[in-house]
């Protein structure tokens, strides 16, 4: 009965140290000011990719192809950007 409230004790102390220690190094200490959000969704390079290796680098590939405006004809869009309720 002893050996396991030590056990017990003993994974208690464990968890509540790794919960604190992530709690510590999750929070900036006083000094440092907060960086500024960072728009995840814009690349910071726009230009084409000389050498595509990875998924989004094929997509920006440097091409000889024609460029196509890809902007829909959509005769029912409203001034404020909204579309009618469907039927």
């Amino acid at each position: 009965m002893l050996a396991s409230t030590c056990r017990r004790s003993a994974r208690h102390r464990v968890r509540l140290s790794a919960v604190l220690a992530l709690a510590l190094i999750g929070c900036p200490s006083s000094d440092e000011a907060p960086s500024p959000p960072v728009d995840m969704a814009a690349p910071d390079d726009l230009a084409c990719s000389l050498s595509p290796r990875t998924h989004l680098e094929f997509l920006n590939a440097c091409t000889t192809a024609q460029s196509v405006d890809k902007r829909p004809l959509l005769p029912l869009l409203r001034r404020d950007g909204t579309l009618p309720p469907l039927p």
